[in-house]
């Protein structure tokens, strides 16, 4: 909520709640005044997220799979609860420059700390195309365990930003590409 807030993220344009479930973050974004799509690979998810007080665009996926967005089509991606390796780099890919990224792995109670990210992983997959705003992360597992929860705010650089970083410049400009071929199914919103 804290991240909804913050004073750099305006309410407006597509915003994409990535492995949903109910809906419960897609229903904050749709009344924050955002075009709310939610993605899971749950129809049951998706029926109940259709059906709430503000219905939203559904559209069922495999999260673990390449996105069925075209790139740079979303101005906000938000995942909450959903941990995958090569996740983040899927979802930079549908976030326009300037657009953000709110992640949050789960907690590591028990033994799921082993599916964590490890130590920095966040970060490096990040790397030169975002620009981080804030972030939290602790150890979880054995004692200085070697992964982390993560908690992370994130806007995307423009894609000449993004490689003058990685150089040590300062710029704008270059347009990047990238093509999604593969089946996905969308469900508009509404009743039944």
């Amino acid at each position: 909520m804290a991240c909804l807030a913050h004073k750099s993220l305006t309410a407006s344009g597509l915003a994409l709640d990535l492995a949903c479930g109910y809906g419960r973050h897609t229903r904050k974004l749709g009344s924050m005044g955002f075009s709310a799509v939610s993605g899971d690979l749950s129809m049951d998810c998706l029926g109940v997220t259709r059906r709430g007080p503000a219905p939203a665009f559904c559209v069922c996926l495999d999260a673990r799979a390449e996105l069925p967005f075209t790139d740079r089509a979303f101005r906000l991606v938000l995942i909450v609860h959903y941990v995958d390796k090569g996740l983040l780099a899927r979802a930079a890919r549908v976030i326009a420059p300037g657009g953000f990224l709110i992640y949050e792995s789960y907690g590591g109670q028990g033994e799921n700390w082993r599916s964590l990210p490890a130590h920095g992983e966040v970060e490096n997959e990040l790397s030169g195309e975002f620009s981080v705003i804030r972030k939290c992360t602790r150890s979880v597992g054995p004692k200085d365990g070697p992964r982390a929860n993560v908690k992370l705010f994130a806007r995307k650089n423009s894609p000449q930003t993004a490689v003058n970083a990685l150089l040590g410049r300062a710029g704008d400009g270059m347009p990047l590409s990238h093509s999604y071929a593969g089946p996905h199914q969308i469900i508009l919103p509404g009743k039944g």
